[in-house]
């Protein structure tokens, strides 16, 4: 697939703090970089994990369940857009600590 919002992926490694991680989310893209799907079924063949209810977004969910990346796919161009690259753990960290303010 040719890969676009690489860039994302750059942000999120940037403030990785697990090498363990990091090297998953690398290792990701040099796969999805070297595959070419054809429709969701293949995708989900190489990602059983991936959430693809709302065709053309897929999430792939790594790191035991704890990183997402948000993509937009095109099967027929072989495109993958990367949206987001998250650490959805920090996410609900940092909005517990923020109620917790909120409440106190």
């Amino acid at each position: 697939m040719q890969v676009l919002g690489k860039d994302e992926i750059a942000r999120f490694l940037d403030s990785c703090g697990s090498p363990t991680q990091g090297g998953e989310v690398k290792s990701f893209l040099y796969e999805v970089t070297y595959r070419h799907w054809t429709n969701v079924g293949t995708l989900l063949a190489d990602y059983p994990e991936a959430f693809c209810g709302n065709l053309p977004e897929i999430t792939f969910v790594l790191c035991g369940g704890v990183v997402h990346v948000d993509c937009v796919v095109d099967f027929d161009s072989g495109i993958l857009l990367v949206l987001t690259c998250k650490d959805r753990s920090r996410e609900s960290s940092g909005k517990r600590k923020g109620s917790e303010r909120a409440a106190a």
